[in-house]
């Protein structure tokens, strides 16, 4: 906490004063939803920064998020923007070392994650009621929030989607490069806005072009008028001096592309140029843009080609390159230290320059662009003082090959520079002043914004399920994310023995990632539908968690595609060219694989059971101490007293499906110690003593149950125990009295004779309300992300010979499975025994039951209707994390002491 105003506190921790705007977006008690419009090199990221750590961590402000989630267009932004939020965090003494090692919720300092393809951030979402920053591109982000997270392991994206969505402030940076990400983001701040919330949620769009009327997809004019006007932006009395006074003068050349196809007239046009160019303080350094990365392949191959300075440093960056490259951009040119007096670089780039690399071009030659990107790229040049020339390159392209871009939005941007002689930032701003006032249907046409899809709120609802089908494909969500065919996949390559498909553990880092349009994958690696002579390579299959020889159908937007090194495709100086590169062959890859962790194993498929592979704990003790951490991390999150009881009440019977024979088999008996060998009440057990591979789950009569999910027979438990409790409750057949009467629904089965649930237990589930049960059992049903809304047979569950009664298995649950008597733990009450029962899997049927009433799909869509997705994803997740943290205590069990009831 501190006394002092933002101004001081600010001075103090950055060395230098706030910035008008700055101190401006800071003054604001509650955090809403603002458009922020601040030219390039004001200090946009450093300003949001700084707002949000001073409310949340310094002022301790409930008011505001406690995560703050910047999202980027593109991935070369990433690592810049994590340097400048560490640098500001550890100035003001507030930066964790390790981020999110404390999962116990009692870390110190804020966490900055990198949400990328390959790293390995695993604790971020395991610590919500801790303070963090989240930094990725809108790919990594936004799925994220459409519950489809790229690069994620499947069992983590409800996780992710429910934080993403309470207790965030999301700052959408450089909006002009989002397209259909804008709107997505707009729409799901609306959707928030409308939707049941336990926090509260707000979303900041930054830009130096951003325009209101980019907002009227998706919303009324009234609800865009009002955001509009908490826009906050730099007044046109303080648009002198700094940057203001840099000036920038214009060319424009006008070099056809039909009459030079391989870029000899463009590399001779940015050659002269960098020849002619004064050195100043920061060497000579002249940036060449392109608007693909094939113009940009070409341009640096022609430049090369041409260069008689061999002296004269050469770069090429574009989006295509591993991570393991990318890395060494930073150190090497994209930084101002980098940019010394001796330097003397060309750098050939694509759109990945525009905005925030941190990088100043005494000449920035451009080919013609939209207004909003060429802005951008105008604001490379002279960013750190003096003067400098921009010339753009018209190349005169057709409609069919101005991609990505709309030719109607280069004739506009054409147009407005035939009025201007120099670009600098003050000329910008006085033309653009002077067309929103005389003349405001021209800027329209210069800042266009049409997206093809907008998110409805069926189609939120809709991506809360995260079954995929019996194909293995899930809902196409990149159509939300990111417009036209540049929606990537990842590719990592390494040498693969011929011998057979990789190990279940190779698993990439950031480093060995490339994003490779889906597209230029297709033409790379199949021909008519099926690999290329020569080429292997596979995809990810979850449900067998393995490696699958990949086909043309896995191809789509987020997949992770193993290539082995022989195959090609990849330069470390050109990035991903799709050719057999023989280069190839002695690509460096060390250090592109990661050794996984005990959860990220737990997550490769469904039916992995790493989460269990802790030191000997009964099921009764782990739900005791998982209760407790529930009751802990409601507390700190301030949940209302019903939802703390059902949480505490899910916790402590999560996992009393592990006493189902099938689970108490994987826990192999004979590799057990002698004191645990007749035990069938372990939710715990050392790792050398699970089976492993296809062996895992084994039914005691010898058949296979593959897939087998503890956490649905745990479900079906609670379903039985309440019918033998109370059959006519209002969760079970209470509503439905007088169909049953009437015949309209079966009769319920007889109950069993003698079997009866014991005291505590019967007095609480008696009292629960119908929403309290339902959300108790999905909580119970969901702790690991594997079962959620959906039961339904897997492909295993179908191959399986294992019938009862003709009925297939679901995740290897059989119908008329028994479990044993079992101590369970009952919050604020003692342990207590309770019957061996019999399983049903009825509420997997469509409409009525005779059993227990309402299906299971009713169920979860009445919940979603009372809650809303994000909220019921949210309960999940603080379950789950309580889950985690129960089981890493180092405590012993007193139930596993002699004569203890088992």
């Amino acid at each position: 906490m501190t006394d002092q105003p933002f101004d001081i506190w600010f001075e103090k921790v950055a060395g230098f004063p706030a910035r008008d705007w700055q101190t401006e977006l800071a003054q604001s008690e509650t955090c809403q939803d603002r458009l922020i419009r601040i030219p390039t090199g004001f200090g946009k990221t450093l300003g949001v920064v700084a707002a949000w750590t001073f409310h949340r961590l310094v002022l301790q402000s409930e008011d505001w998020p406690r995560r703050l989630v910047v999202t980027l267009p593109m991935r070369v932004l990433v690592e810049q923007t994590i340097r400048v939020v560490q640098r500001f965090l550890s100035a003001a003494g507030l930066l964790s070392v390790d981020a999110g090692a404390d999962v116990d919720g009692e870390g110190r300092g804020v966490a900055v994650h990198g949400l990328m393809g390959g790293v390995a951030a695993e604790r971020w979402h395991l610590c919500p009621e801790q303070p963090a920053v989240l930094v990725g591109t809108q790919d990594m982000l936004l799925s994220r929030a459409l519950n489809r997270g790229y690069a994620s392991p499947r069992p983590r994206w409800p996780m992710e989607f429910g934080l993403l969505h309470h207790d965030a402030l999301w700052v959408m940076d450089e909006v002009q490069l989002m397209g259909v990400g804008l709107t997505t983001s707009w729409r799901l701040q609306r959707l928030r806005s409308r939707l049941p919330s336990l926090r509260p949620t707000a979303t900041w769009w930054m830009s130096a072009t951003l325009q209101p009327k980019w907002f009227e997809h998706g919303a009324d004019a009234s609800t865009v008028d009002e955001l509009a006007q908490r826009t906050l932006r730099i007044d046109a009395s303080a648009r002198t001096g700094g940057l203001f006074d840099i000036r920038k003068s214009l060319a424009v050349h006008t070099i056809e592309a039909a009459n030079d196809p391989k870029c000899k007239a463009w590399a001779e046009l940015v050659l002269k140029a960098h020849v002619e160019q004064e050195p100043g303080e920061h060497g000579r350094v002249t940036l060449a843009v392109c608007n693909t990365v094939d113009d940009a392949s070409l341009l640096y191959a022609a430049i090369r080609h041409r260069a008689k300075d061999r002296s004269t440093e050469l770069k090429l960056i574009h989006s295509r390159f591993r991570g393991l490259e990318r890395a060494g951009w930073s150190e090497t040119f994209l930084r101002r230290a980098a940019c010394t007096k001796g330097a003397d670089r060309i750098i050939v780039a694509t759109q990945v320059v525009e905005a925030g690399v941190d990088i100043s071009a005494g000449v920035v030659v451009t080919q013609l662009a939209p207004w909003s990107s060429l802005v951008q790229r105008f604001g490379r040049c002279a960013r750190y003082g003096g003067s400098g020339c921009v010339v753009v390159v018209d190349r005169k392209l057709s409609e069919k090959r101005c991609a990505p871009y709309d030719a109607g939005e280069l004739e506009a941007a054409a147009d407005a520079l035939g009025d201007l002689g120099e670009v600098g930032l003050a000329a910008l701003e006085e033309f653009e002043g002077e067309l929103e006032s005389s003349d405001p249907e021209r800027l329209i046409r210069l800042y266009p914004f049409e997206p093809l899809h907008v998110l409805q709120a069926q189609d939120f609802q809709d991506l809360f399920d995260t079954e995929a089908d019996l194909t293995g494909e899930d809902l196409d969500v990149s159509r939300f994310i990111r417009e036209g065919d540049e929606r990537d996949l990842s590719v990592f390559w390494w040498p693969v023995a011929a011998d057979g498909p990789p190990e279940a553990g190779l698993q990439p880092t950031r480093d060995g990632l490339c994003p490779v349009p889906v597209g230029r994958a297709d033409k790379w690696l199949f021909n008519s539908g099926r690999l290329k002579e020569g080429v292997r390579a596979w995809c990810w299959d979850y449900i067998d968690a393995a490696w699958q020889r990949l086909r043309r159908t896995d191809l789509r937007p987020g997949q992770l595609v193993l290539v082995d090194l022989a195959v090609g495709g990849y330069h470390p100086e050109l990035g991903f060219t799709g050719k057999p590169l023989a280069s190839s062959a002695g690509l460096m890859v060390e250090g592109t694989t990661k050794a996984l962790t005990q959860a990220e194993r737990a997550e490769l498929g469904p039916a992995h059971e790493e989460l269990s592979a802790y030191p000997y704990k009964t099921i009764a003790t782990h739900g005791r101490e998982a209760a407790e951490q529930a009751e802990r991390l409601a507390s700190v999150l301030g949940l209302c007293d019903e939802l703390v009881r059902a949480l505490c009440l899910a916790a402590a019977l999560h996992d009393v499906g592990k006493c189902h024979p099938v689970f108490v088999n994987a826990c192999r008996p004979e590799k057990r110690d002698p004191a645990m060998r007749e035990r069938t009440d372990l939710a715990k057990a050392p790792p050398a003593v699970w089976a492993t591979g296809r062996d895992l789950f084994v039914a005691p009569d010898g058949r296979p149950r593959p897939g087998f999910r503890h956490e649905l027979a745990s479900t079906l438990m609670l379903f039985e125990w309440l019918r033998l409790i109370r059959p006519e409750h209002p969760a079970l057949l209470g509503p439905y009295v007088q169909l049953i009467e009437e015949g309209i629904v079966p009769a319920p089965d007889a109950q069993p004779s003698g079997v009866s649930v014991g005291q505590t237990l019967a007095s609480v589930m008696s009292s629960l309300s119908v929403s309290a049960f339902n959300l108790i059992a999905y909580l119970i049903c969901s702790h690991h992300g594997k079962v959620r809304g959906i039961w339904s047979a897997t492909p295993q569950d179908q191959d399986t010979t294992v019938r009862s009664a003709g009925c297939t298995p679901i995740r290897g649950v059989v119908d008329g499975d028994r479990t044993p008597s079992l101590m369970v733990s009952i919050p604020k009450a003692r342990q207590e025994l309770q019957p061996g029962i019999e399983l049903s899997l009825d509420p997997a049927r469509l409409g009525l039951s005779g059993r227990y009433g309402a299906s299971w799909r009713e169920r979860v869509n009445s919940l979603i209707d009372e809650h809303g997705p994000a909220t019921l994803a949210f309960l999940e997740t603080c379950l789950r994390v309580a889950d985690v943290r129960a089981s890493r205590l180092d405590t012993g069990d007193p139930l596993l002491s002699a004569g203890v009831e088992r």
